[in-house]
């Protein structure tokens, strides 16, 4: 697996904004989403994530040594939902339209017009004598607006730029273990966590 060192994210202080004619698709989606959000009780709030921009992996044949760098921005959650989950929220032809253009540059994440945020799903393992358990979250998709899988794993989240940080640097270390001391109640060290 990864250690904490092998996994090293860049932040640039730019703010991911969609390009035309795709910003102001996403902005009218936005708000039909809230409209939405308000008429059913969904929980939609806005915070700060951090959308992958580019990805470098790096693995050295002879010592067996990996490791990965991110090259991030800014983003938020509105942005977000608005454009990664805006499907049911555009056109028929946009939403086509936005499909088969992401399709084709799936590899190039510099010219995806979404948000992209980098996210960190967590299986939990629970050791007990001689069995193991794994454990699935029974989500509450009436109150979550853009997970709408009733199961998942044990916990996850997007990582948060302001929420997220050790020593000064974004560490998804420190989103998977708050993201699982908020979803399942369990606090653990960083040597209990397994890229």
């Amino acid at each position: 697996g990864l250690d904490k060192g092998d996994i090293a994210i860049e932040l640039s202080s730019t703010h991911f904004e969609a390009p035309e004619p795709w910003r102001s698709e996403f902005e009218s989606a936005l708000v039909r989403q809230v409209r939405y959000a308000e008429t059913t009780g969904a929980v939609l709030f806005n915070g700060d994530l951090v959308r992958v921009r580019d990805y470098v992996p790096h693995r050295d044949e002879r010592s067996g040594a990996r490791s990965l760098r991110l090259i991030c921005e800014l983003t938020d959650y509105f942005t977000f939902i608005s454009s990664n989950h805006c499907w049911d929220f555009v056109s028929v032809e946009a939403s086509e339209r936005l499909r088969r253009e992401e399709s084709q540059r799936v590899r190039d994440l510099r010219r995806s017009v979404l948000a992209n945020p980098l996210t960190v799903s967590i299986s939990l393992i629970v050791r007990e004598s001689d069995r193991e358990w794994f454990v699935i979250q029974r989500r509450n998709v009436e109150k979550n607006f853009h997970g709408k899988q009733e199961f998942q794993c044990a916990a996850g989240g997007m990582v948060s730029a302001s929420r997220d940080v050790e020593s000064g640097v974004i560490s998804v270390f420190a989103t998977g273990r708050n993201e699982l001391l908020e979803e399942a109640g369990v606090a653990v060290t960083d040597s209990d966590i397994a890229f």
